[in-house]
């Protein structure tokens, strides 16, 4: 029988033994309170693997740790570039162990998932800006931007535009655009034929494409003319008019090259996407994105890995802009080009249109800021700017030169009340040390039947100018010298500008000659001018160093004729009311004093007093058939009495002056001719001028008559319409 006494240890005492007995009986009792049943304890196996070889563990452990950090850091980048963030890598090269050679390994280590390789890069895309509306009322803009050539070709064709089957715009190469056109909100018939300086000829060509436009109220229409495989095709495209603020510009991309596939479309500079799988006839955007420089980056997607194609040439984008871009058909083996149109947004009440020129040639280039804002970095002598948004009520200009030195510091207006409403040319001139503002109003008398022009004399350094036009040679029926038919319309010197006259609409030349000699500075080869429309010749330095420029500016929209019967009578209530004027001028007395019960004798008497016998003669006239609103397309039959008799009498058109039919006098005063009109004469109102004995000392005896003369595509009115 054993002794189950317990045993006394040498090193433990026998208080302690009770107490650990005690402690065990107070846990079994607890344990025993709370649960009545004990648990099975589960089984538990122990997998022990042996492995002989501590390098190949060690490496097996490190390559599955390094496998799961790739993971988690592909998702972390996927999930930041979806927020429009990207992480660069580090330019401090991370030093990697070459991995050793390892025998057979007695484990599999767990596979783990590695992200997939893309070659495009994530970017989130851009927002679109939201359009502010216009009034229903209010005018709509349209343009036209040439963008046409075949496909593998860099042969391109100069365009003449047609709107209303009136040319507003000829010799429009590829990578220009026109003005733009105020018109009446609803449909615009746009045309565009092979360019041609007889208007007549090529009016009569069936045009390479028309297309009836829908203009909204204070809509911004551009209507590209591209090549999508079937010839030239004229695609209306709708920019956003509402204003752009300081330091951004409003960007529309259109995809108009039929060559390739579904592109992703990316702005590398800011890490932003235009659009994702974008198809020919694809339009993005418009954009608001900071004034700076850019490129865009093409990808194509149509592949299982999407691949980069090309970028486009950088491109600078001016503050408070809008700018179309079109990507293009190739040249030659390249995936394909683009161009840049330039434009403006539709202004504020507050605000007009104006172009900045910089012909300040002593001082460089210049900086030039709107209010603290800067507008114009680096704008470089010769340097011509967009229609920008000027306030009626001024703004600050602040403008400093390269060295970052201020030259000028004022206020740019506030624009006086008859200008309040017309677009500006601004002119940054200088003495050398500090740059002045000169400013011009592009305000001609408002007229519904002759276009007005004038001369800005800005080249510094040289004295008076002359502008001369003449109309543009017709190579089918004129051959002229190179100094024959040039007429003076204005003269200006440095910083000023010569009148606006007006001209009867048509294809003109141009040139700038120094005021009283023969020497001419530039020419400006055929160009339209239309009805209503205002042109300002500049003669300017070129941003080429020594070199010079006659430039022709526009308002940032031109106001086109009305349409319909209201026009045609406005039309001839001008010229009438002109004639008149020419005929009997009209002067209103300026009383300075109070007016007297005194008789007063108008025109004050001369020693001769007229002789009781002198007879009456009534003014001479002149009439045409058929006349106005009636219209006439070959032929026109001119009336005319109350002439001195058995005179010579010349007939000329317009403001031409040349005679182009001669006569004699009846012996009853009267004139009876019929005239073959001349080929090429627009559309639209004329005047025939009719002046007997205008020899020098003559009778001088003028008097003119207005006629309409038929589009070509209608048939002339001989009689007179209910």
């Amino acid at each position: 029988m054993s002794d189950l006494t317990p045993q006394a240890h040498p090193n433990v005492s026998p208080l302690r033994w009770l107490a650990l007995l005690l402690a065990l009986l107070v846990i079994v009792t607890a344990v025993a309170s709370c649960d009545t049943e004990i648990p099975t304890p589960p089984a538990i196996t122990v997998v022990i693997t042996a492995v002989d070889n501590t390098d190949a563990l060690a490496q097996g452990v490190a390559e599955a740790l390094t496998s799961t950090a790739q993971v988690n850091i592909g998702l972390t980048e996927t999930v930041l570039a979806q927020g429009g963030v990207t992480l660069t890598p580090s330019t401090t090269p991370t030093v990697t162990t070459t991995p050793t050679a390892t025998t057979t390994r007695f484990f599999t280590p767990t596979p783990t998932l590695v992200p997939s390789a893309t070659l495009t890069p994530t970017f989130a895309l851009l927002p679109t800006n939201e359009t502010v509306p216009a009034a229903a009322d209010a005018a709509g803009w349209i343009r036209f931007a040439h963008a046409w050539r075949n496909v593998g070709s860099t042969d391109t064709q100069p365009l003449d535009v047609y709107l209303n089957d009136q040319r507003v715009a000829m010799g429009v190469d590829y990578g220009s655009a026109t003005a733009y056109f105020r018109v009446q909100p609803g449909a615009v018939q746009i045309s565009v034929r092979p360019s041609q300086i007889a208007q007549d000829v090529n009016a009569s060509m069936p045009p390479l494409n028309s297309k009836a436009i829908t203009v909204p109220p204070g809509g911004l229409i551009s209507v590209v003319v591209a090549n999508f495989g079937v010839g030239p095709e004229l695609v209306p495209l709708t920019e956003d008019p509402s204003p752009v603020g300081s330091g951004s510009a409003r960007l529309l991309v259109f995809q108009a090259n039929p060559a390739l596939p579904a592109v992703d479309i990316f702005l590398p500079n800011i890490q932003r996407a235009i659009g994702f799988s974008v198809v020919p006839r694809g339009l993005n955007g418009a954009f608001n994105i900071p004034a700076a420089s850019y490129t865009l980056d093409l990808y194509d997607v149509s592949t299982v890995l999407p691949q980069f194609l090309f970028s486009t040439q950088p491109f600078a984008l001016t503050s408070r802009l809008n700018y179309l871009l079109v990507i293009t058909s190739p040249q030659g083996l390249e995936f394909g080009s683009s161009v840049l149109f330039s434009g403006a947004s539709r202004f504020l009440d507050t605000e007009v249109g104006a172009h900045f020129i910089n012909i300040a040639a002593g001082t460089g280039n210049l900086n030039v800021f709107y209010n603290t804002d800067l507008q114009l970095p680096e704008f470089p002598l010769g340097g011509i700017t967009d229609s920008l948004p000027l306030p009626k009520n001024g703004l600050r200009l602040l403008i400093n030169n390269s060295q970052n030195r201020e030259v000028y510091q004022g206020l740019l207006g506030p624009l006086p009340p008859e200008d309040a409403g017309s677009d500006q040319i601004v002119l940054f001139v200088d003495d050398g040390e500090r740059v002045g503002i000169k400013t011009f109003a592009q305000n001609p008398p408002p007229s519904v039947i002759n276009a007005s022009l004038r001369l800005i004399h800005a080249l510094p350094g040289t004295r008076p100018l002359s502008l001369e036009i003449r109309p543009a040679e017709n190579p089918l029926t004129t051959k002229r010298t190179a100094d024959e038919g040039w007429v003076n319309v204005g003269q200006a010197d440095f910083t000023n500008a010569s009148g606006y006259v007006g001209r009867t609409p048509g294809v003109y030349e141009a040139r700038v000659l120094l005021s009283g000699t023969g020497s001419v500075i530039d020419q400006l080869p055929a160009f339209q001018m239309s009805a209503g429309g205002t042109y300002d010749f500049v003669m300017m330095p070129d941003v080429a160093e020594g070199s010079v420029r006659l430039m022709l500016i526009q308002p940032s929209a031109q106001n086109t004729q009305e349409s319909g019967g209201q026009a045609q009578a406005t039309a001839v209530f001008e010229a009438v009311a002109a004639t008149l004027t020419a005929q009997s001028p009209v002067e209103e007395a300026s009383p300075t004093a109070l007016p007297s019960p005194t008789a007063t004798r108008t025109p004050p008497p001369t020693n001769t007093p007229r002789p009781t016998n002198t007879p009456e003669f009534a003014a001479p006239s002149v009439q045409v058939d058929p006349a106005p609103p009636n219209t006439v397309s070959s032929t026109l039959d001119i009336f005319g009495q109350h002439f001195a008799a058995k005179t010579t009498y010349t007939i000329s058109l317009d403001n031409d002056g040349q005679a182009i039919l001669t006569g004699s006098v009846q012996d009853d005063g009267s004139i009876s001719e019929t005239l073959e009109l001349p080929p090429g004469l627009s559309a639209g109102p004329h005047v025939v001028r009719v002046c007997a004995d205008c020899r020098s000392r003559g009778a001088q005896q003028e008097t003119f008559a207005v006629f309409l003369v038929a589009p070509a595509n209608l048939t002339a009115t001989p009689t007179v319409r209910p």
